[in-house]
């Protein structure tokens, strides 16, 4: 009998352990994760370490031309102004105007060796300029191309420079500046374009059958 009430006794301080350590927590080992919370742990990780490494504004201004900034809208003297839909994460990236040259500083994007000429500038439609020839391109008729382009209160001349309209009349009339025989008068033969400023061919006829179209 009082080795069966022994029993009980230790029963019972077994029990009351128990209750007082209450339920065992084992830490679950990543092979045996299920997949989806496996990869949500990952990703989580990666994230945290992601933000944990990007720099302050702070920071990245100790640097010369440079501010914090979208890692995906970093300009170089390849593409100087790139678009970009994602902004990608937080990094220190050269600012306005600057791009990253080939040695990894940040330079104006006109100093490039490629960069615009003199009066032109950087167009995300750039093949869509104004000259001389047709001074009010329509938008809808023309082929987007990503380059230099002549400054707005300027025009593409025949030759290729940036110019005042003003300065354009050689373009629209050519004779201005083409050398006929003494015998010959230039006369500038119209286009069949109906904008203004078409250009014309100059050509140099015989004096008596030249015609005062101009």
């Amino acid at each position: 009998m009082f080795t069966t009430i022994q029993h009980k006794i230790t029963d019972e301080i077994r029990t009351t352990k128990l209750k007082l350590k209450g339920p065992q927590h084992r830490r679950p080992r990543l092979d045996s994760m299920p997949l989806p919370k496996l990869s949500l742990l990952l990703l989580t990780g990666v994230l945290f370490y992601i933000c944990a490494a990007e720099p302050t504004n702070e920071e990245c201004k100790k640097k010369p031309n440079e501010v914090l900034g979208c890692s995906n809208g970093e300009g170089t003297c390849e593409d100087p102004f790139p678009h970009y839909g994602d902004c990608g994460h937080y990094k220190c990236i050269c600012k306005y105007e600057y791009v990253r040259a080939p040695n990894g500083t940040c330079i104006r994007w006109t100093s490039c060796p490629n960069a615009c000429p003199e009066d032109e500038m950087w167009d995300d439609c750039g093949s869509c300029e104004r000259t001389c020839v047709n001074p009010y391109p329509d938008p809808t008729k023309c082929t987007c191309e990503r380059r230099c382009r002549c400054v707005p209160i300027l025009v593409r001349s025949s030759t290729g420079k940036c110019i005042y309209s003003s300065e354009c009349i050689a373009d629209i009339n050519p004779c201005m500046n083409h050398m006929c025989n003494e015998d010959e008068t230039c006369v500038a033969v119209e286009s069949n374009c109906t904008y203004f400023g078409c250009s014309k061919k100059a050509v140099c006829v015989k004096s008596s059958c030249a015609s005062t179209k101009v």
